[in-house]
């Protein structure tokens, strides 16, 4: 037998104490705590988890980018090969070229210029300028510091030098050898390369992701922008079915589809598109207006039937660029510049607000491309999952492009004749290239949401709180709101005996 000091501990220790629950038949009271319950619920998981992705980590975002200028091609072909066609714009037909017909008032003299002529224009990297007018001039050095000048050179190193061979006196104004403008600089492409990065370990590259472009304008002060598909020919589209749609309505657009299966052919990369292999015709494509765009029924023909899916991707490339609309390939993101204008709300003949002397096509300026990138939306929760891969999480990413208030933006290239390695001076004449342009810079930043098992055991927890919050709600109602609130409390309470005896 135990003693009573046994007795006492087993009690004590050796038991499990749990509340007791009063069942109360009231169809009010189980209306009301059915109805806290869905609130909780609602909040819970449809808003904190499902709507907003509260119970996932936001990490931030950067970025890898190159951009590089290209040519207007046919058939999107690199300009430097020999078997490159360009097609440009006859000068004929550009008015602000003084070859023009139809000219305007500030027009130029006009040359064509590709990306390894403009340097480092063509060069990779996150910034680029793209010139439009090209001025150049000619000087010579005029002072070399030595005993006789006091080692030093107060008015000047180089002075100009006239197309006669003259020296360019200070008191006139200083005027270029030549004064160009860059032909068709509006139908010049822009590649743009770029991958989201993260310290979490997120790498996704522009053609994993679906992405849009801002088509802004502004009323009266009040800017207001449009988000617009940026058109998908890679397989990274099919995680994404509204931008897949969106990009096949683009793409009847721009050239007319007769049938389903070929335009999955050039969106999709299928099976059956990459068996046709038949004969490539090497036939010279010139532009097309809108309403002459063939369509894929057209492409069947024995005549211009494409090789490859890459020849298909390259027709239908031309067909984007000549309409005005991106392009995301497995390379990189196509823009014709004159979208990247019309983005930033530019025109290169208009002149700008603060300066009315000349306009943007003979001062430059300067333009940044803002990439962010994102997965945050609502039912952000459906789409973020842990056995969910990167791919098929909901990363996308906008583009929009911002026009500096800057006055003009120029770049000085110099190339030096006869200059001596040793002394480092100058011995003949050097000639100064003066490139006034679109300068562009790429930032990237933005925010993703990802799973993470600490932040939903948070949100579980404040459940818990709210499911207490709700029992207190209920208590009250049923202790001081009911006709039988008073039995109701009695049933709650249990008074215990007075053990003490007092």
């Amino acid at each position: 037998m135990f003693s009573a000091a046994e007795s006492l501990a087993a009690s004590t220790f050796a038991t499990y104490p749990t509340p007791k629950v009063v069942r109360i038949i009231s169809w009010k009271l189980a209306l009301l705590r059915y109805s806290l319950l869905l609130l909780v619920f609602l909040f819970i998981f449809l808003n904190q988890i499902l709507l907003r992705g509260n119970h996932l980590r936001t990490v931030s975002l950067s970025g890898n980018a190159q951009i590089s200028v290209h040519l207007p091609t046919i058939g999107n072909c690199d300009s430097f090969l020999s078997d490159c066609n360009i097609d440009f714009t006859p000068l004929d037909k550009l008015r602000y070229c003084k070859q023009g017909q139809d000219r305007i008032e500030d027009c130029k003299q006009c040359v064509y210029r590709d990306p390894t002529e403009l340097s480092a224009a063509s060069g990779p990297g996150q910034d680029a300028l793209i010139p439009t007018n090209i001025r150049t001039f000619v000087q010579r050095r005029k002072c070399f510091p030595s005993e006789y000048n006091d080692w030093s050179c107060p008015d000047g190193i180089f002075e100009f030098v006239n197309e006669d061979g003259s020296v360019h006196l200070e008191n006139d104004k200083t005027q270029p050898w030549s004064d160009l403008f860059v032909a068709d600089v509006e139908r010049f492409r822009l590649l743009l390369d770029h991958s989201a990065l993260s310290d979490g370990g997120v790498n996704a590259e522009s053609f994993q992701m679906s992405g849009t472009w801002l088509n802004c304008t502004a009323h009266h002060g009040t800017r207001s922008c449009r988000k617009e598909p940026i058109l998908c020919f890679s397989s990274g589209c099919a995680h994404d079915p509204e931008h897949h749609q969106a990009s096949l309505e683009l793409l009847k657009g721009a050239a007319p589809v007769a049938t389903k299966e070929g335009i999955t052919k050039a969106l999709n990369n299928s099976e059956e598109g990459k068996a046709k292999s038949p004969a490539k015709s090497k036939s010279r494509r010139r532009r097309r207006s809108p309403q002459h765009l063939p369509s894929l029924a057209a492409f069947e023909s024995e005549e211009e039937e494409p090789e490859t899916f890459d020849d298909l991707e390259s027709r239908y490339i031309e067909r984007a660029m000549e309409n005005n609309l991106a392009v995301s390939l497995q390379k990189g993101d196509i823009f014709p510049v004159s979208l990247l204008l019309k983005m930033a709300g530019v025109s290169l003949d208009g002149l700008p607000a603060l300066r009315n002397k000349s306009t943007y096509r003979a001062e430059g300026f300067s333009v940044t491309i803002r990439v962010h990138y994102t997965n945050i939306r609502p039912w952000v929760g459906l789409h973020v999952l842990p056995w969910m891969t990167q791919e098929r999480q909901g990363l996308r990413y906008s583009v929009e492009a911002i026009r500096h208030p800057s006055q003009a933006f120029k770049r000085r290239v110099v190339s030096e004749e006869n200059k001596n390695l040793t002394s480092g001076h100058l011995l003949g004449r050097r000639v100064v290239e003066e490139d006034h342009g679109i300068s562009i810079v790429v930032q990237q930043y933005g925010d993703m949401k990802v799973w993470d098992f600490g932040y939903t055991l948070v949100i579980l927890t404040t459940t818990l709180a709210m499911l207490a919050v709700s029992n207190c709600i209920l208590d009250a109602v049923a202790f001081s709101c009911m006709e039988k609130s008073h039995e109701y409390q009695q049933l709650k309470y249990e008074d215990a005996l007075d053990l003490e005896g007092t």
